[in-house]
């Protein structure tokens, strides 16, 4: 049985409080600090909502590949890697080495990216806010439709109904306020009575418009979310390599003489270099044709 990890006299405990902006798109109630941690310097770069699992745990998710850029999902595999590398190796690490530590705040890492990266990906408020578009624009339209059929009987009553071209959000909520204005005179609201219309339009109208301003709101947060996101990925990216370079430290001290282990440790830290893509060869010019020889 391993002997319980403890913190070294005079080493200042691994720091995972949620006291800095690094994380600070991250839910706040994933954080809670490692259990039994080893001697390891504080983590003052490495402070946000992060979660305690263990890093073989944490997985490297194929999600996570469809929206970073090349050259941070190589960085990322690379985090993968050497968290494999250093799990299956443990055993062979003292009591009161950092190594476990480092490994672990690495897991965190990944954890967190894997969070900040799932917000910024998130785009349901872009679709509501089109679904509540579209419902607005259905509305206008048979409000309208009826007032151009009312008009067939009394000239000029369609005019306050006219739709606007283009109907984007800002066109059709103007056309919402003026129809909504307009149906609250009792005299034109009687005529649309009867006519297969909601029974109270104007309510009608007026949930539809709400309903695209709650949308709009929302998609506004979304994409000011996105941005922190963004930038809290590449502040993780960097967070992370640094435990990566002690880790390459401790892995060169431990395995100087073992050059299989060096090797391995060597391939899983390997960050991949971007594929070259050669240009296309130019065809060379055909060569012009003799000219034809006359006939005598």
């Amino acid at each position: 049985m391993n002997p319980p990890h403890t913190t070294a006299p005079g080493a200042a405990p691994f720091d995972f409080a949620c006291a800095s902006a690094l994380c600070s798109v991250l839910p706040r109630d994933a954080a809670r600090p490692l259990h039994g941690t080893r001697a390891a310097p504080s983590f003052d770069r490495l402070r946000g909502a992060v979660s305690g699992a263990a890093p073989r745990a944490l997985g490297i998710t194929d999600a996570l590949r469809n929206g970073m850029n090349d050259n941070d999902n190589r960085i990322y595999q690379m985090f993968g890697r050497v968290q494999t590398f250093g799990q299956d190796n443990l055993a062979d690490f003292a009591v009161d080495s950092r190594m476990p530590t480092y490994l672990a705040g690495l897991g965190q890492i990944v954890a967190a990216l894997d969070r900040a990266k799932a917000m910024q990906q998130s785009n349901t408020s872009v679709s509501s806010k089109e679904a509540a578009l579209e419902d607005l624009r259905l509305e206008l339209k048979n409000v309208s439709r009826t007032a151009a059929a009312i008009a067939q009987d009394q000239p000029g009553f369609a005019d306050p109904f006219d739709l606007p071209e283009p109907r984007g959000h800002t066109s059709l909520r103007t056309a919402a306020d003026l129809m909504i204005k307009k149906l609250k005179e009792t005299t034109v609201l009687n005529e649309f009575l009867g006519l297969e219309l909601p029974a109270d339009p104007v309510k009608a109208l007026e949930a539809a418009r709400q309903a695209v301003e709650a949308a709009a709101h929302a998609e506004a947060s979304s994409n000011s979310d996105g941005v922190e996101s963004t930038a809290a990925i590449s502040r993780l990216i960097h967070e992370g390599r640094r435990v990566v370079g002690y880790l390459n430290a401790i892995m060169h001290n431990k395995y100087t003489r073992q050059p299989e282990k060096l090797r391995a440790w060597k391939s899983a830290s390997h960050i991949e270099r971007a594929p070259r893509h050669e240009p296309e060869p130019v065809p060379e010019p055909a060569a012009p044709a003799a000219p034809a020889n006359p006939t005598g």
